[in-house]
């Protein structure tokens, strides 16, 4: 017998235009510690700056800046470990930083999880001399795809602005119309 966990996930495919249509950073966004731009590092290089800029110094498990391959301050003290940097992480404020989502991503996000017994024809504990316990997992995707959210364009850009010329003449006339 084999205890099996079961992972029902399901997967969402967001596209976003970005500008002049919605606020989102492209995936080849450079930063100063990661390549590609995500939310998630985007947020922590926000919190590495209000360290270094609080602080004055560097923790030993931040980043290295990408193009000089060095840390971007010098590494903290313990003392200032303890006093500056440990109380910005325990109580850094997220909504501070600007981290758009990415224009394009897939979102995974788990809906169930359930455990089973398996039965195998085979003595499994023969099969596994060094772990007297077999844990197997198995994760299902309801569809490869089940959701996708996709910002399109209604006007292209010139035509918005076009619409925006049309309507803004159109005030301009109105208030210059004499009244009667």
């Amino acid at each position: 017998m084999v205890l099996v966990e079961t992972q029902l996930s399901r997967q969402r495919l967001r596209k976003y235009l970005g500008s002049p249509y919605s606020v989102c950073r492209k995936s080849d966004y450079s930063m100063t510690h990661y390549r590609n731009y995500t939310r998630n590092q985007c947020l922590f290089e926000c919190l590495m700056e209000d360290v270094h800029r609080k602080c004055n110094c560097s923790a030993p498990y931040f980043k290295e800046n990408l193009e000089t391959k060095n840390k971007t301050k010098k590494l903290c003290s313990f003392t200032t470990h303890a006093v500056c940097v440990a109380p910005i992480l325990e109580n850094f404020n997220y909504g501070i930083c600007e981290c758009p989502p990415r224009c394009n991503y897939l979102d995974t996000h788990h809906e169930a999880v359930q455990y089973g017994q398996y039965f195998s024809p085979n003595d499994w504990r023969k099969m596994t001399k060094e772990s007297p316990m077999v844990l197997a997992s198995m994760m299902l995707y309801l569809d490869r795809v089940t959701e996708v959210d996709e910002e399109v364009a209604e006007y292209s850009q010139a035509r918005f602005i076009n619409a925006l010329i049309i309507n803004f003449n159109v005030k301009i006339n109105r208030m210059e119309e004499p009244a009667l």
